[in-house]
């Protein structure tokens, strides 16, 4: 029996239902029968606190369960931190810990410095293994905001990415750009896996039919200028004036890097009743929004790309330009590629999809039941997991 252990101290202190925090929580749940087994232990004074799949997906799961306003009104973390008291738990020492495992595990991007010193202090006892989701801080430096006391942590986390055992990648495009632009070691211990999307229920067959009015377009995810956002507007605009009966819906958390991009959308939804931005949906919001949408929207550049995968689980069409791993591999199955993401070709492709029945065409493409398995993911860090064993 192999054992990995995974570190949860990024979690525990900023726990908000992100796209990654949704990976540890499906590990949890889809974790496949064999002979690697999984602990997920948190530090606690001087000792640790170790969870096993059951305990981690409880407090895993709680972001998930309201909004981020919510979860800052109600002390999420402190929440959180509760529950995990609650829990009847092992505690171990460090030298227990190790002891106990063949495998330590990095789940998630942390920059914080105790998370990489345990990261290294480990690596000199066991193999060790990371989940790469992208290296996008490093390459589209101007959509994140790292404040300057984490711009050294941020960057030893992408050396470690260099020097683990294993890397897991969400897809090939994080893959290429650890060996490009990182300069790992192609022959190191690679797998890819994409996320799934059976974390929500497939709808049970695509509706062709749809409520009369405007076609309605969708665009989830925060407003950074990677996620092309103001190109997604501007587009929108255009074919509005043209005459086109349309809606488009913004999901998503203000840019936090880019103020000028919150004044544009906000603006553009103060003059158009047609176009509205919610900044803070729970998971039971983005469901219903995903399912009255005629038309899911992504344009600019993603690690991978959760919510597109999310879209064709629940039936709906996605139109996709750029650097879409999730949307490519879908294409065939609810995805278009429209040919690019700049605004004449975001143009283009709404005002070909303006009309139902050109909405209905592409709807009946879609199959729910094709989209990729957490099931298969977990089983992708197992492999990793397994072959740094063998080394």
């Amino acid at each position: 029996m192999i054992t990995v252990g995974m570190d949860l101290e990024q979690f525990l202190e900023d726990p908000f239902g992100s796209g990654i925090q949704r990976v540890l929580q499906q590990l949890t749940l889809h974790w496949p029968a064999s002979d690697v087994g999984a602990l997920f232990a948190i530090p606690h004074g001087d000792h640790f606190v170790v969870l096993d799949r059951s305990q981690a997906q409880e407090i895993l799961s709680l972001p998930f369960t309201m909004t981020r306003s919510e979860a800052e009104e109600r002390g999420l973390a402190a929440h959180v931190r509760d529950v995990l008291d609650s829990l009847d738990v092992r505690r171990l020492t460090a030298a227990e810990l190790v002891d106990s495992l063949d495998v330590w595990c990095l789940p998630e991007v942390s920059y914080l410095p105790s998370v990489l010193d345990r990261f290294e202090q480990f690596a000199e006892q066991l193999p060790t293994v990371m989940i790469s989701y992208d290296i996008l801080p490093m390459t589209q430096a101007q959509n994140y905001r790292i404040p300057p006391w984490a711009a050294a942590n941020a960057s030893r986390y992408f050396r470690i990415l260099t020097r683990a055992g294993g890397l897991l990648c969400i897809s090939d495009f994080a893959r290429e750009s650890i060996i490009e632009r990182l300069r790992r070691d192609p022959t190191l211990p690679f797998a890819v896996a994409h996320p799934g999307g059976d974390h929500l229920d497939p709808a049970r067959s695509v509706d062709v039919t749809r409520r009369p009015g405007p076609v309605r377009f969708l665009r989830l995810g925060t407003m950074e200028a990677r996620k092309h956002p103001q190109e997604i507007t501007a587009a929108f605009q255009a074919v509005r004036s043209e005459g086109a009966d349309i809606e488009l819906a913004f999901v998503g958390a203000p840019s936090t890097s880019d103020f000028g991009i919150n004044d544009d959308i906000a603006r553009a939804a103060r003059d158009d009743a047609a176009l509205t931005w919610m900044t803070d949906a729970s998971d039971a919001d983005v469901q219903r929004l995903i399912d009255e949408a005629d038309v899911f929207l992504s344009f600019g550049i993603e690690g991978f790309g959760i919510p597109v995968v999310e879209a064709v689980r629940r039936g709906t069409p996605v139109l996709f330009g750029g650097t879409q791993p999730a949307a490519e591999a879908l294409v065939g199955v609810g995805a278009i590629d429209v040919g690019g993401d700049d605004v004449a070709a975001i143009s283009r492709s709404l005002r070909d999809y303006a009309s139902p029945s050109s909405v209905q065409t592409i709807t009946r493409a879609v199959e729910p039941l094709r989209v990729p398995q957490w099931r298969d993911f977990a089983q992708g860090l197992q492999d990793v997991v397994a072959q740094v064993t063998r080394r």
